[in-house]
């Protein structure tokens, strides 16, 4: 067998400049990383790197062998997706980034179709708050929910949704039930962190409509905002799928229903999936093909 993996540990170290972290990326222990470190200096009868206490630097052999390396790692990985291909049989690590909704209400009937049918790829799955920003480290694609992702990155639109603004009975019998956006300003708004946190912007009769918002309540996460909303600590701006069985149960009442959720723009959110701007292999397409499919038909 061809071992390929002391040239992608030496590649991910010269990266991060820590055998600690390039280890962590690659799972596996930093001891038998530095061994195999150690058995690369060896077989090349040279001082790859230089150590110092707070970080690892290339050294001239290192700074020459690093570009063969990667160039080696990138075509293995090529060549081998190929014949995988090929065969009907494709193999190998995915690295998927996803937030929290999608990873937990989606993904795992999904995957496990998935590798049913691929048993020979094995997946990484990690959640953010922000997906695409793991792209930029090892994660080979995310599952984006929201606006277009940055220009850097490649972006499939698949599944646009609706938001609706929702308060508990209980806080609109306290409170009062708003009548417009510009009532939206004495109350009290779960807002999300990163999201349109002082500005609701919706249409109403053919036009778009701007309200700022004072939060009372912020988070980057909103399976929390619902949760604050169930508690009746004010009006959140949710995902209709996050509500409707709420909505159902009368736990939660929808506020302004004649008044759709927009960005400024007038665009309504969706669902993407995201690649960094680089070669992405047959398997990961595979996956992500997948995924849409599923999602998109949901």
């Amino acid at each position: 067998m061809i071992n390929i993996n002391p040239l992608r540990l030496f590649v991910k170290v010269a990266e991060t400049e820590s055998i600690a972290a390039a280890a962590r990326q690659l799972d596996i222990a930093p001891s038998i990383a530095s061994r195999q470190i150690a058995a690369l200096e060896r077989a090349f009868k040279t001082k790859l790197l230089t150590r110092t206490t707070r970080r690892l630097s290339l050294t001239p052999a290192g700074a020459t062998l690093l570009e063969w390396a990667r160039t080696t790692v990138e075509g293995y990985e090529e060549v081998a997706d190929e014949l995988g291909a090929m065969q009907h049989r494709p193999s190998g690590v995915i690295r998927l980034a996803s937030n929290d909704y999608a990873a937990v209400t989606y993904l795992p009937s999904i995957l496990q179709e998935f590798c049913a049918r691929y048993p020979e790829v094995r997946i990484q799955l990690s959640t953010s708050t922000d997906p695409t920003k793991l792209l930029a480290s090892v994660y080979d694609l995310a599952i984006h929910a929201g606006r277009m992702p940055e220009a850097n990155l490649v972006g499939r639109r698949f599944r646009q949704y609706r938001r609706r603004l929702c308060a508990t009975p209980a806080y609109l019998a306290k409170k009062g039930l708003p009548q417009s956006p510009a009532d939206l300003a004495i109350h009290d708004c779960l807002a999300h962190a990163s999201s349109e946190r002082l500005h609701w912007s919706f249409e109403h009769a053919g036009e778009i409509v701007t309200q700022p918002i004072q939060p009372y309540f912020e988070s980057d996460n909103y399976l929390v905002l619902k949760e604050l909303a169930l508690k009746g600590l004010g009006i959140a701006r949710l995902a209709e799928e996050l509500v409707s069985e709420a909505f159902a149960e009368g736990v939660l009442v929808e506020v302004l229903p004649d008044y759709k959720c927009v960005y400024a723009d007038g665009a309504l959110p969706a669902m993407w999936m995201v690649f960094a701007d680089r070669r992405v292999l047959r398997r990961t397409r595979l996956l992500a093909d997948f995924i849409v499919k599923e999602l998109a038909q949901g």
